[in-house]
Formats: C-alpha cells, sequence, structure tokens
C-alpha cells in the first residue's frame, strides 16, 4: 500500500520580500528593546513600571526564540512549506523537531483569533499528549515555550491587574497565515475522521477541555 500523499502550504510571510522585510523588523525591535534594556532607569522615570516590565519580557522573549526563528527563518528560504498535511497527522516549519504530530496526539486544531483577512488565518494547534512530543523539542525551544507563557501573563497581568499564576495552561503552536480555504477543505475531512471538531474560531479565554 503507498503512502498517502500529503498536502503543503506557504504562508504569505514566506516570499523573500516579507522574509527580508520582517528579519529588519525584528533586527530593529530588538534593537529598541535591547536600548530600553541597557537605560532601565531612564525607562522606569519616563514610562514606570509597567513599560518596564512590558520592555524586559519582550526583549527576554525575543532572544530565547532567536534560535528557533533562525532554523525557520533558513528553511524558509529553502522554501519549505509552511504546514504540512497528511493522513498520519501535521508537520509544521517553526515546530519542525517536534517531527510530525499524530492525529490522535492533538487535542484541538482552531483558528487563531485575530485575522488580518479573511482569506488568510493562523491556526492554533493544541497537544493532547505533551510528554510524548516535549522530548523531541532542542533546549532552546522548551525555554522559549516556558519565556512566552510567562510573558503572556506578564502582559495579561499589566493590562488587568489579574493573572492566574499557578494555572497550568495546555501548549499551544501557532502557524502563521495560511490561505485558509485551501487549509480547511484539507484538513476539516481528516478532523472529522479523527473524531476532532472542524477549523473553526475558538474563544481565547474558554479553550476547549
Amino acid at each position: 500500500m503507498s503512502a498517502p500523499r500529503s498536502a503543503e502550504f506557504f504562508s504569505s510571510l514566506d516570499s523573500k520580500r516579507s522574509l527580508a522585510l520582517g528579519d529588519v523588523l525584528f533586527i530593529l525591535l530588538t534593537l529598541v528593546l535591547l536600548l530600553g534594556v541597557i537605560y532601565s532607569g531612564r525607562l522606569f522615570r519616563f514610562g514606570g513600571v509597567t513599560l518596564l516590565l512590558l520592555c524586559w519580557a519582550l526583549f527576554v522573549s525575543a532572544m530565547v526564540n532567536l534560535p528557533r526563528t533562525f532554523r525557520s527563518q533558513v528553511r524558509a528560504f529553502r522554501r519549505e512549506p509552511t504546514l504540512r498535511i497528511d493522513a498520519r497527522g501535521i508537520w509544521m516549519r517553526d515546530w519542525s523537531s517536534l517531527g510530525t504530530v499524530e492525529w490522535s496526539d492533538i487535542k484541538s486544531i482552531s483558528l487563531a483569533p485575530l485575522a488580518p483577512s479573511a482569506e488568510e488565518r493562523s491556526i492554533r494547534l493544541t497537544l493532547g499528549n505533551e510528554e510524548k512530543y516535549w522530548k523531541r523539542l532542542h533546549s532552546s525551544e522548551k525555554l522559549a515555550i516556558f519565556v512566552a507563557k510567562w510573558t503572556d501573563k506578564v502582559i495579561t497581568f499589566l493590562d488587568t491587574g489579574r493573572v492566574a499564576w499557578d494555572q497550568r495552561s495546555p501548549t499551544s503552536f501557532e502557524i502563521p497565515l495560511l490561505p485558509i480555504a485551501q487549509v480547511a477543505a484539507v484538513i476539516n475531512p481528516l478532523l472529522q475522521t479523527h473524531g476532532l471538531p472542524p477549523l473553526q474560531e475558538r474563544d481565547p479565554f474558554h479553550p476547549l477541555v
């Protein structure tokens, strides 16, 4: 029996122009955050503790994500797809160290809440078997996930003044700006086959359990 054919999708961010522009913006943002860290005293006097904490949180997050971002950018320039879907599961270029995430290990796949257009949407994959895939991640990726969760908590705290610091949230992986109609046409039949809900937007404050 022959192996099933896979469907490959590219993000709109994968053009060489977009990749180059993204690199420039990342460098500029990192330099701005670095200046904020170096001159923390002045930043505190200008913007108070809120701006200072935000600057430090974003800078640390950018630094720990640098190895993963670099690997993904190199692969994007080599024209590796952003997302690959087949009968076995899903492969994500930004998290290629996970290998193929099998359908039986997926808890949910949903549309990310923020969307620049109806044609292009990011999707979010949440694992149902974290331990299996956690072992596959590089140490730098594990650190990046840990820091990202705490950065989200810091931003939420700065915005609302409340956050559940001890709440354990499942690990989710976001795949940016895909041609959503094409992705949905391929992925929805497979989701149905494996007893998962179809691709649709989820309330970010009430995740699936």
